[in-house]
């Protein structure tokens, strides 16, 4: 699984509350399931569901969303092309901690196919 990892880099290098606090930012994958075929070759796809925290975050929550929609067009477009999925594609939950500061979460159904 290497999107998580990707998206990771991404958030640090275009956000600059993270760039300078990188323990605030938190990737885990909930769930998950590999899809496969009884074929000769050995390939599956990873599909799993990648949650995101941002704690006690005090960046623009702005430059988050623009920075992971920017690493889906490269890694996950299929989310926004259809308008279905594009309506839906990030759900998030957020606490307003005070007026400087949240607690940011959202999720990512996230395909990895190995081959």
């Amino acid at each position: 699984m290497l999107k998580p990892d990707s998206l990771r880099a991404k958030l640090t290098s275009v956000v600059p509350a993270i760039r300078c606090e990188p323990d605030i930012l938190k990737l885990f994958i909930e769930q998950g399931e590999i899809a496969t075929r009884a074929t000769a070759a050995l390939g599956f796809e990873w599909r799993y569901l990648l949650t995101v925290e941002l704690l006690d975050f005090t960046g623009d929550p702005d430059a988050v969303m623009v920075a992971v929609l920017l690493w889906l067009r490269e890694f996950q477009p299929d989310l926004l092309q259809n308008p279905t999925t594009a309506a839906k594609a990030i759900p998030f939950k957020c606490d307003l901690i005070d007026q400087e500061t949240v607690d940011l979460r959202f999720t990512l159904n996230l395909t990895e196919p190995v081959s």
